[in-house]
């Protein structure tokens, strides 16, 4: 499965939900976004995933990888006031999927598969 069928299998909004919930970054959903947005979880690719949920700059890479210059990070940022306290937004320049989560990076983790799976429903990603 590459990452455009991604938006496709019933286990994204579960993942999705997870990663939105979640306290911090983790291995087990590293590895998860791995599976599910590229089909591989061999041991020699498992044992090199970057941590996607706890690092900025490994999700944002991932992101500028596999779109390049077709979807970007719009906006990231924490709120005070808000409960979980970080926000972002990913996809097309003027069109965008939003996802709130505990972490910037576990945020930009649920709006990057918002947006694919908007993508292929035909929303806005």
């Amino acid at each position: 499965m590459n990452a455009d069928q991604y938006a496709e299998n019933a286990h994204c909004s579960d993942l999705i939900a997870r990663l939105e919930k979640a306290e911090a970054g983790s291995r087990l959903l590293d590895e998860e976004m791995l599976e599910a947005m590229f089909d591989d979880t061999s041991p020699n690719i498992v044992a090199s995933i970057p941590p996607y949920t706890a690092s900025l700059d490994a999700i944002t890479a991932l992101i500028g990888d596999m779109f390049g210059a077709a979807w970007r990070v719009q906006r990231i940022g924490m709120s005070n006031s808000a409960t979980p306290p970080a926000w972002a937004t990913v996809g097309a320049t003027g069109a965008g999927e939003q996802a709130w989560a505990n972490t910037p990076p576990l945020a930009l983790c649920a709006a990057l598969l918002r947006a694919l799976q908007a993508k292929e429903g035909g929303g806005h990603g």
